[in-house]
């Protein structure tokens, strides 16, 4: 894990990204990846909470995680906002 980018290439100080294309394509149950292209990597992101968030009894209130796939090179921001997002509209379950 280490500190994520912004758009334009700039330290994120608060958000963290990892790597997860090694761990899948090397699995216990073989490549997770098999079939993907071979240069598909896949990226884990967490942001903080914005203070005052609203998160569901599942949810961790201090982080948000957010995860991506992408073949954009190592070391050049793919242009996602993925894991800081604003959370979708639509629930599993109703709301009152």
């Amino acid at each position: 894990m280490g500190p994520a980018l912004h758009t334009d290439g700039t330290v994120d100080p608060d958000a963290w990204v990892a790597n997860l294309t090694g761990l899948l394509r090397n699995s216990s149950y073989g490549d997770g990846l098999a079939g993907w292209p071979a240069d598909m990597r896949v990226l884990a992101r967490r942001t903080p909470a914005p203070p005052g968030d609203q998160v569901e009894l599942h949810e961790d209130p201090i982080w948000r995680h957010g995860a991506h796939a992408t073949n954009t090179p190592p070391g050049r921001p793919s242009g996602s906002t993925s894991g800081t997002a604003p959370k979708p509209t639509s629930r599993t379950r109703s709301r009152n």
